[in-house]
């Protein structure tokens, strides 16, 4: 839906006619970022970033962030049906969700802006935890090493909006919750 910059998919630069499919592998250069969607899966992939998408044709089993910033929204999926989002140092399940990722060696970043996920510290058997967010309010870092059972912290709110969030919604057809949008206000009508 939106490209500036260098986008490769598959290892090939990609242009307005690409198609990314559900086990695609997207990378973004300096500079760049691409908009897209996967069946009722939408994302939006910041600069400098890597992932790898798992699943067939065009309906997601799972991804991985290996590096960089990652805006998703995932449709629902019937409860034999599991989504798996992986960072470098943790795994997400994902249950009809809005979440925004950043994947480093040393740490990832989560946000889970609307919805449910279940989160799972790699390198920690006892740092784990469901989150259950209306709007933001429990973003986490999890760690690649810590103390047993506090690989998982509290983190602030970090670059990511309510409006991308509406935006990449809408690609797949849906709002987000009513609960998450209550403080937006549509832009001016009279100028």
């Amino acid at each position: 839906y939106d490209m500036r910059g260098t986008v490769l998919v598959d290892g090939v630069k990609a242009n307005e006619d690409t198609v990314i499919k559900a086990s695609s592998k997207v990378e973004t250069k300096s500079g760049s970022h691409v908009v897209f969607v996967i069946g009722s899966d939408g994302h939006v992939l910041r600069e400098n970033s890597t992932v790898q998408f798992k699943g067939s044709e065009f309906f997601e089993e799972g991804l991985r962030l290996v590096t960089g910033k990652l805006l998703s929204v995932f449709g629902a999926r019937p409860k034999h049906q599991q989504h798996t989002l992986r960072t470098s140092t943790a795994t997400i399940g994902i249950r009809g969700t809005g979440v925004y990722t950043e994947s480093y060696e040393d740490a990832s970043y989560l946000c889970t802006c609307y919805g449910t996920v279940d989160l799972y510290a790699d390198n920690d058997d006892s740092s784990a935890e469901r989150i259950i967010s209306k709007k933001h309010e429990s973003p986490r870092y999890i760690l690649a090493n810590g103390n047993k059972g506090k690989f998982i912290e509290d983190a602030p709110i970090k670059n990511h909006s309510v409006e991308e969030l509406i935006l990449v919604e809408s690609l797949v057809g849906r709002k987000p919750p009513v609960s998450f949008v209550t403080d937006y206000s549509p832009p001016r009508e009279d100028y």
